[in-house]
C-alpha cells in the first residue's frame, strides 16, 4: 500500500464514521468493505495499523484482519498461522 492509498483508505474511514451525508458513507462503506473480502488484503491491513494514526482507520483494518482471519485461518500455511 502506498502512502496515497493509506490516505485515500483514511478518507473513507473518516467518512464512514462522521459524515452527515448517508449517500457518502454508503459510498465509503462500499470501498472499505472489499478490504475483508479476500486473504490477499491481509498486507494491507497490517500495513494499516502498521502506518496509520487515524482511530477510525486502525478501527476499519483491526476489524477487517479479524475477519479475513477468523474466515480464513485453516487456509493460512502453518508459518502464517504462527505470524499472528
Amino acid at each position: 500500500m502506498e502512502p496515497a492509498q493509506l490516505a485515500q483508505f483514511e478518507a473513507y474511514c473518516a467518512q464512514l464514521y462522521t459524515s452527515a451525508d448517508p449517500s457518502e458513507r454508503n459510498n465509503a462503506e462500499l470501498a472499505l468493505v472489499q478490504l475483508s473480502t479476500a486473504p490477499e488484503y491481509i498486507p494491507q491491513c497490517q500495513y494499516v495499523l502498521d502506518n496509520s494514526k487515524q482511530a477510525y482507520a486502525q478501527l476499519v483494518a483491526a476489524n477487517a484482519l479479524k475477519k479475513l482471519l477468523v474466515s480464513s485461518w485453516n487456509h493460512l500455511s502453518v508459518q502464517q498461522q504462527m505470524e499472528f
